[in-house]
């Protein structure tokens, strides 16, 4: 499975990083003050460009014309009698009824694959922009719920995975921000300049293009964490970082060099990102 594959990866990237210094059990042992509870930018970076990499040959894997023309293997899980089921209790029977040939029919199919395969590919791109980020985070919610609680039996934990990621791509003191406003919320209204075209563009999600994510606030010494700017990374420290992403755009594409369909002879299918392909 994939996602275990991910699990490893991410694990094995937070051995190389000072992971514990805020929210742990050794931060609130020995106290926290503004500089230890920084952390180099490059292990945001890295753990960003893993998950980018992660949804973009997912979506890759899907360009071919058994997912986008024939509907496959999209159209054989919505015949699943599970997701019959699901769809009778999460909506009623009636109106589940009159949505059902849409939903569960070809129509269903076409959307699911299509929009499957678009928001692997925009995702992470998604994510990484201000503007962006909120849109692709309720986007990415809805996915993996959709796949949880409507289509899927055999994945596990990966929606909860998927759905709680994403938080490595907000800005690195969201934690406090959150707290902060827990205790004096306030509410702004939207910029319509982006709200109304992005909902015209992407229907629902796209009003929250009227809120952009800013930018992390400056480490000080009073409060706040957030990243620190490294100018220089240590030679063998870059040298790793860029490695580390350059094996893990090649790995995904080594079929390539093979001979043969990989999804019919399984020769370079593992560790590419192939989900449900």
């Amino acid at each position: 499975m994939s996602y275990y594959w991910l699990e490893l990866l991410v694990a094995f990237l937070l051995v190389w990083m000072p992971a514990s210094r805020r929210f742990s059990v050794d931060a609130r042992r020995k106290g926290s003050d503004t500089e230890s509870a920084t952390v180099p930018r490059w292990t945001i970076f890295v753990l960003q460009s893993q998950l980018v990499v992660t949804y973009f040959y997912a979506g890759v894997a899907k360009l071919n014309a058994d997912w986008l023309f024939d509907l496959m293997p999209v159209r054989w899980f919505l015949s699943q009698p599970h997701v019959a089921e699901r769809l009778k209790r999460g909506l009623g029977e009636p109106i589940a009824e009159t949505l059902s040939p849409f939903l569960l029919g070809n129509p269903g199919a076409a959307l699911f694959s299509w929009a499957g395969a678009a928001f692997d590919l925009a995702i992470g791109f998604l994510l990484l922009h201000p503007r962006t980020r909120r849109m692709a985070v309720a986007l990415t919610w809805a996915f993996h719920g959709l796949n949880h609680f409507l289509l899927f039996r055999d994945i596990e934990w990966f929606p909860l995975l998927g759905a709680t990621t994403v938080a490595i791509f907000f800005e690195p003191d969201w934690p406090d921000r959150l707290l902060s406003w827990l205790r004096h919320p306030v509410f702004r209204g939207p910029d319509l300049r982006w709200a109304l075209p992005g909902l015209l563009l992407v229907p629902g999600f796209g009003v929250l293009l009227g809120w952009k994510s800013g930018g992390a606030s400056r480490p000080n010494r009073q409060a706040g964490a957030g990243v620190v700017e490294t100018p220089v990374l240590a030679p063998v420290a870059t040298a790793c970082v860029l490695g580390w992403i350059l094996v893990q755009v090649l790995l995904p594409v080594r079929h390539l060099l093979i001979a043969g369909d990989p999804r019919i002879t399984f020769e370079g299918l593992s560790f590419s990102w192939r989900l449900k392909a």
